[in-house]
């Protein structure tokens, strides 16, 4: 087995857009900082099951890419046609309310090999197989073995080879795949919270579009500023629209330097589309 050098993963960068953004984030962060601080203490106090939650499993050139979370394990509540805001709020704090377990160490098997790291403070941590074996590999077996070594998942890859690639396209998710309204603070908060999974609006011709582009053999990556709380209910509403969803890029949302007040939305792009030139550096980017 080999264990990697502890080191601080590569993860997808942080950004902030706007100033209006900013101020969204406040105010988010504001109304919410405090319930989610004491969820936190009271979910460390029962001491919750751990789980790893993948955030993107993609073959790559040069072999596979796993990126993930390890977090404490929750149930999100089923939205129903009809729920109320109230309801809604409800079901969304689920998502945001993630209680995480830094520095845990993570075990992965692809293609044979078995590789080892360590989370960083936020829980994040990254791996990457570069082996012969893993170029072919359908999926990755993972657990935490300090914490739950008789716990393994097995989670698929995503991926297409290479040479089948024809182009790889880089889309922005919100304001142009699904309604966000990050241009009113009122507008985004509304949308963020008070809606679920069957609300959430996509713009009219996305799923046929990009079913087109992965049929002719493009390759999609989205990059977002939305935070990786929301990872799963990304993928929830793209299922429920039919929208394959590939490579992901988010943030990690909050108030210190290290986060909102480090990078802008534009930097966090440049960043993500920079690290996709490094994969593909003969095909063209859109």
């Amino acid at each position: 087995m080999e264990t990697t050098k502890k080191t601080e993963p590569i993860l997808p960068p942080k950004g902030l857009n706007s100033r209006l953004r900013l101020i969204a984030v406040l105010f988010i962060e504001a109304s919410l900082g405090k319930g989610i601080r004491l969820a936190k203490k009271w979910k460390r106090s029962i001491k919750l099951p751990l789980m790893i939650e993948p955030q993107n499993v993609l073959g790559i050139p040069s072999g596979v890419l796993f990126q993930g979370r390890v977090l404490a394990s929750k149930t999100i509540r089923q939205p129903k046609v009809g729920d109320s805001a109230w309801a809604n709020l409800a079901g969304m704090l689920q998502y945001w309310m993630t209680d995480e377990e830094p520095y845990a160490k993570v075990e992965a098997v692809c293609g044979g090999v078995s590789k080892e790291t360590e989370a960083d403070e936020e829980g994040y941590f990254e791996l990457i197989f570069d082996h012969a074996a893993a170029l072919v590999a359908k999926k990755i077996k993972i657990r935490l073995p300090d914490l739950a070594p008789e716990k393994w998942q097995e989670v698929p890859v995503a991926s297409i080879p290479e040479n089948d690639v024809e182009s790889v396209i880089v889309c922005d998710i919100d304001d142009t795949v699904m309604e966000t309204n990050v241009e009113s603070v009122f507008k985004l908060f509304k949308t963020m919270f008070l809606g679920n999974v069957l609300t959430r609006r996509v713009f009219p011709g996305m799923a046929d579009f990009f079913q087109n582009v992965a049929k002719e053999g493009n390759l999609v990556f989205f990059v977002t500023s939305s935070p990786w709380n929301l990872r799963s209910f990304i993928q929830s509403v793209f299922e429920r629209h039919q929208i394959p969803l590939g490579g992901i890029f988010m943030t990690d949302w909050g108030l210190d330097t290290e986060k909102w007040f480090c990078k802008a939305h534009d930097v966090h792009k440049t960043e993500a589309i920079e690290r996709i030139l490094e994969w593909y550096p003969t095909k063209k980017v859109l």
